[in-house]
């Protein structure tokens, strides 16, 4: 297989799927992530993640702070990041004051 049907069909076959808390809530109930979270927590335990400190960056004007916090999970191999920007400023205006994005990157899939 040549690079461009490499890249051909990596394009083809990585899809991005954004959702917002609204989706997540409808799909996974704070019951159903109890489970999951004690799974994650056992896992980080027996040292099968590696989840760095997290980092962060300030802007020079201090208007607005991007938090990053990655992990690596050993099994399935998976690596994710979130990343969190967070603007105090517009706290008393319509705008948001913090977004953020989850991703989930494999060899095979990724995803932001």
């Amino acid at each position: 297989m040549s690079q461009a049907e490499r890249d051909q069909l990596e394009r083809a076959t990585l899809k991005t799927l954004v959702i917002g808390w609204q989706e997540v809530s409808k799909i996974l109930s704070g019951a159903e992530c109890i489970p999951i979270i004690r799974e994650a927590l056992k896992s980080l335990a027996l040292g099968e993640v590696v989840l760095p400190l997290r980092q962060g960056l300030v802007q020079p004007d201090k208007k607005g702070i991007l938090g990053m916090m990655p992990a690596y999970l050993h099994n399935p191999r998976v690596l994710g990041l979130k990343a969190i920007s967070v603007f105090p400023g517009n706290r008393d205006t319509p705008l948001s004051r913090t977004r953020a994005r989850c991703c989930s990157l494999t060899q095979s899939t990724a995803g932001c």
